[in-house]
């Protein structure tokens, strides 16, 4: 018989402090080229609208748009926290 799941959370990664945690760890993944950007784009990904479910900070899809041309980026994110510190590196980037 399989248990069933007990979800931890309805609202993802909250609160400032884990999320600027989560933030600088993302970002160190980022700067250490362990995003796997250049493999998404080898793939053939490298035009239209793509979907990136549960982005965090977002870094891999905005680093996937300064590499491509010709492309959108939709994020799909359940943390309100996520979404906000996403939002200022698209701001810092395009607007």
């Amino acid at each position: 018989m399989v248990k069933p799941r007990i979800p931890e959370t309805d609202q993802g990664v909250q609160g400032e402090f884990i999320v600027e945690m989560y933030d600088k760890m993302s970002r160190k993944f980022r700067d250490w080229k362990l995003l796997q950007t250049n493999q998404t784009i080898k793939s053939g990904i490298t035009h239209g609208l793509a979907l990136e479910i549960g982005p965090g900070p977002g870094y891999l899809g905005l680093e996937w748009l300064k590499k491509t041309n010709e492309t959108d980026l939709m994020l799909l994110e359940i943390s309100p926290d996520m979404i906000t510190i996403a939002k200022k590196k698209l701001k810092g980037i395009w607007i």
